[in-house]
C-alpha cells in the first residue's frame, strides 16, 4: 500500500465519470504520481510545460546554457524539470539537475516536496539478436530491429 499523497486524475478533474479504462487511475479517480509512473504524454497533460518564450517557437524545452538556463534558474524549483541521459535511457526528472542534462522544462503545475518523479522518454534495449555477455558473438547485421548495432532505442509514449 502506498503512503504517498494521491492526486486527482487529470483526465477527470475530480469528477466521478471515471471508468476502469482510464489509463491513469483505472477507475479510482486519483492516483499516486510516485508509485504509478506517468507517460510523457500524461506528464505534459498534467504538469503543463510552458512554451519557451525566448526562442518564440512552439518548443516547451529550454537550453542548458545562456539566457534560457538563466530563465530556468530564476524559477521556483518546484516548477522545474530536467531531461537527463541515464545509463538505460532518457528521462524527465523533477528539479534542476546538472549531471547528464539534455534540456530543461518549466511547468504551470508544481511538483510536491515529497515527490521523486521520473518520466521515461526512451529506454536503451539490448536486441534479442545479441548477447553482450558472450564475447564470441556479434549482433546480426541483417536484424531489422537493431540494424546490426546490438541495441535499439525503445521510445515510450
Amino acid at each position: 500500500m502506498c503512503n504517498h499523497s494521491k492526486i486527482v486524475c487529470p483526465n477527470h478533474d475530480g469528477s466521478f465519470d471515471c471508468t476502469t479504462f482510464c489509463r491513469l487511475c483505472e477507475g479510482d479517480c486519483e492516483f499516486c504520481i510516485v508509485c504509478e509512473p506517468l507517460s510523457n504524454e500524461d506528464w505534459e497533460e498534467f504538469y503543463k510545460p510552458i512554451k519557451n518564450h525566448i526562442t518564440n517557437d512552439d518548443s516547451v524545452s529550454f537550453e542548458t546554457y545562456g539566457e534560457e538556463v538563466n530563465f530556468v534558474a530564476s524559477q521556483d524549483p518546484h516548477y522545474v524539470w530536467t531531461e537527463v541521459d541515464g545509463d538505460n535511457g532518457v528521462y524527465i526528472v523533477n528539479g534542476m539537475a546538472y549531471a547528464n542534462r539534455i534540456q530543461y522544462y518549466v511547468t504551470e503545475v508544481p511538483w510536491q516536496e515529497d515527490e521523486d518523479i521520473c518520466i521515461t522518454i526512451c529506454e536503451y534495449v539490448v536486441c534479442s539478436c545479441y548477447n553482450p555477455d558472450d564475447e564470441e558473438t556479434e549482433p546480426d547485421e541483417d536484424c531489422q530491429q537493431c540494424f546490426g548495432d546490438g541495441t535499439y532505442t525503445d521510445w515510450k509514449n
